[in-house]
């Protein structure tokens, strides 16, 4: 492997359910097949964290975006559709009664009480 070559890529998904009583919440992480990694000394990582936490804070948002962003799969017409897809489906079931919609307050308080853990 030679240092030129991509670095690892990651696909996470992050979702939160709530099923009879109970609240679910997961993140998944699958890396791409065929992403090599040359390594960087942790060093090199803390020096820029410690350097980017002197940013303000929407300087600091830009350069996550931008991070991030570098690592995203490249669009994709069939996953799009697949998306739409599930969309239209979803709606239509909401739309119909056939599941409960919960406010994102409440959401969003549930799963800062299981981060807290």
């Amino acid at each position: 492997m030679r240092c030129s070559e991509p670095g690892p890529r990651a696909l996470v998904a992050i979702h939160a359910s709530r099923g009879p009583g109970r609240w679910s919440f997961g993140v998944e992480t699958r890396h791409a097949e065929g992403s090599g990694y040359c390594g960087v000394m942790a060093e090199s990582i803390d020096t820029l964290v410690s350097e980017a936490m002197h940013l303000p804070p929407d300087q600091r948002l830009t350069l996550a975006h931008r991070i991030l962003s570098s690592v995203e799969p490249p669009a994709s017409s069939e996953i799009d559709t697949a998306w739409d897809a599930e969309i239209r489906e979803r709606i239509a079931r909401y739309d119909v009664g056939g599941v409960k919609s919960i406010p994102a307050a409440e959401v969003f308080a549930e799963a800062d009480r299981r981060l807290r853990r």
